[in-house]
């Protein structure tokens, strides 16, 4: 059985490549992703609040 793929928004080789920008989250330098203007920090946060919310609509 193979290993599952993580969510591509957690995999900090994705926020390596991009246009140097200012995170929207905490205001420190970043790359822009297909996420937008944030780090890997606040990305993920950001997604898992989301995702958290989103559960909690569906029960």
């Amino acid at each position: 059985m193979s290993t599952p793929e993580p969510e591509p928004w957690r995999d900090p080789e994705r926020y390596k490549t991009g246009k140097l920008t200012i995170c929207l989250g905490c205001g420190n330098s970043c790359r822009k992703t297909h996420w937008g203007a944030w780090c890997y920090g606040c990305n993920v946060e950001r997604i898992e609040r989301i995702n958290k919310t989103f559960a909690d609509l569906m029960k």
